[in-house]
């Protein structure tokens, strides 16, 4: 890191406004953001929060992996065909 800079991390939420998702409509919130300005005796910035550079930005997007279970009507419809299948082959042998 070079001598004079700070390094500052927080998470930020992002709510996401109504209508169409344009770039003004992603609202960052931070709780940090004040006390961390009011730390740095910069609450003349407090305004300002909005405006930042963002040297680096990373999204994960979390999916879950999902294991497909059979909903318990697919389990009666098969026990119901096997039955149905093995009720026909008794016929089969007894005519």
């Amino acid at each position: 890191m070079k001598a004079g800079t700070t390094s500052v991390s927080e998470t930020f939420n992002a709510t996401l406004g109504t209508g169409l998702l344009n770039a003004d409509a992603l609202k960052l919130t931070s709780a940090a953001a004040t006390p961390l300005l009011t730390a740095f005796n910069a609450t003349s910035y407090i305004p300002l929060v909005g405006l930042f550079e963002i040297g680096s930005l990373q999204v994960d997007v979390l999916s879950p992996a999902v294991t497909a279970v059979p909903e318990p009507s697919t389990y009666a419809l098969m026990g119901l065909g096997l039955v149905g299948i093995g009720f026909a082959a008794r016929r089969r042998r007894a005519a």
